[in-house]
């Protein structure tokens, strides 16, 4: 008698996904207790992109966590503390920062990473893992990412700034499973799938909406 064919299950840890902490929509700015790290990663077990993480979290107080979505030696995982949170996909970084932090974040710091200029202050925690959530989305499964920045010519030169609201970042984006589509989150354009050649040509594809 041959042997019986093996069956395949996958176990994976049930993140909590429901209305999440109680202070979630309460509570403002950055410093996230491990409750609201385990929403988000809820929120990213359940999305159409679930199939491209893992999900572990590091970090045993409040003082910050880090969300490993690609393995321990994955290049995407987020960051998760008082001044920032940061995304990293490839190489490439996204600070969303505290308003009061960018001045500290000189042109070195930032050297060839990516800062969100749009509010982080004055926005509840449940919005700011939002912006969180849709960087992910947009880098689950990334084969490839570069950007590139425009900035005003003085501040290539100087190195203390803290408005990055003129500087516009332009993140390319290249996966196997969707088709090309752009979105915006204040001075940040995500191009997926699309060729550099495309800034300058009329855009003619979906445009997912601004959440900047």
């Amino acid at each position: 008698m041959g042997a019986e064919v093996g069956e395949r299950r996958r176990f994976a840890r049930a993140w909590p996904v429901e209305a999440g902490p109680a202070d979630l929509r309460v509570r403002r700015g950055l410093g996230f207790s491990r409750e609201e790290a385990a929403w988000l990663m809820g929120r990213l077990q359940r999305s159409d992109v679930s199939r491209f993480l893992s999900y572990q979290i590091i970090g045993e107080d409040d003082d910050g966590y880090s969300l490993y979505l690609n393995g321990w030696v994955g290049e995407l995982y987020v960051s998760l503390d008082a001044l920032s949170c940061e995304v990293y996909c490839l190489g490439e970084c996204v600070h969303l920062a505290d308003e009061d932090y960018r001045v500290g974040i000189s042109c070195d710091t930032a050297w060839e990473e990516v800062v969100y200029a749009g509010p982080i202050s004055g926005r509840t925690h449940e919005e700011i893992l939002d912006l969180v959530f849709e960087v992910v989305r947009v880098f689950a499964g990334a084969t490839g990412v570069f950007h590139e920045e425009t900035r005003p010519a003085w501040k290539w030169r100087e190195s203390d700034f803290g408005d990055f609201g003129d500087c516009i970042y332009d993140v390319y984006v290249r996966n196997d499973h969707t088709g090309p589509y752009r979105r915006t989150l204040s001075n940040i354009t995500f191009h997926v799938n699309c060729d550099t050649e495309w800034g300058d040509q009329p855009w003619e594809g979906p445009w997912e909406v601004e959440l900047g």
